[in-house]
């Protein structure tokens, strides 16, 4: 298959798409003039699209759905670990209570010596 070479042009209507394409060139670490097919080549043309049109969110939290045996795996990892933690938390909980109450107790005989 032939491949011919097209030259496209496009004005940047504003100093932020202006800045924000020079960005992509520089991160990207290719000419201006391979931005658009430096893109198309790493993303699927769908994804692009559903991008543009807010279908498609790369910074948003994602619900998956898991087969029952992997979710019943994961929920015992969690609770596994909880239960571990359990002891820890409660341990610390009370260490840092006594450390307050000897604090205050502290600042307070002081108060009455001064």
């Amino acid at each position: 298959m032939a491949f011919e070479r097209k030259n496209h042009t496009q004005s940047m209507v504003t100093e932020a798409a202006q800045q924000a394409f020079e960005r992509l060139a520089r991160d990207l670490r290719v000419p201006k003039s391979a931005v658009l097919q430096t893109i198309l080549e790493a993303v699927p043309t769908a994804d692009l699209v559903a991008l543009v049109r807010g279908d498609l969110a790369l910074h948003t939290a994602k619900i998956v759905a898991l087969e029952p045996e992997e979710s019943l795996a994961i929920r015992s990892e969690i609770e596994s670990s909880l239960a571990l933690l359990g002891a820890r938390i409660a341990e610390a909980s009370r260490l840092g209570a006594q450390r307050a109450v000897a604090e205050h107790l502290k600042s307070l005989f002081n108060a009455e010596g001064a």
